[in-house]
């Protein structure tokens, strides 16, 4: 009887082991998709930059993992707001696949507060709001 099980199981457990390494196979196109999806309070990014938040979604089919916060002390020691994205690059591209978007004026750092339809909403240190383009990549007076 013993027998007959592990001859019913060992094939399932082969089959199983098969997918899992063709799915890990697959999944070359980026390490980004290990985040949870929207705004997260605790950036986890690998960046040197006084990171305040992110957000991590998909905009258009892409994955982006956006990171908010304050541009590291410029030359007149103000500060300004900065978000960088991190978006999918084919891993043999040479593409760095982040850029870094400084907001309209020095406000101080900046925090997600809310995503829709791919436009993020920024609330900086002395309560300024922005609206940040997913899509255009660029700040915008649109709601």
């Amino acid at each position: 009887m013993r027998n007959k099980a592990a001859f019913f199981v060992m094939p399932l457990v082969f089959l199983f082991f098969l997918a899992g390494c063709r799915g890990a196979a697959a999944g070359t196109s980026s390490d980004l998709h290990h985040k949870n999806l929207g705004i997260q309070t605790e950036a986890t990014g690998r960046l040197d930059a006084d990171i305040q938040n992110q957000w991590n979604g998909f905009v258009d089919g892409k994955y982006l993992e956006v990171y908010a916060g304050v541009r590291m002390k410029s030359i007149d020691s103000t500060n300004q707001g900065q978000l960088i994205v991190y978006h999918e690059v084919p891993k043999d591209s040479g593409e760095a696949g982040n850029d870094a978007y400084f907001t309209p004026g020095k406000h101080g750092w900046v925090k997600i507060t809310a995503e829709n339809k791919g436009i993020l909403v920024l609330v900086s240190e002395d309560g300024t709001t922005f609206h940040f383009d997913l899509r255009k990549r660029a700040y915008t007076n649109d709601n």
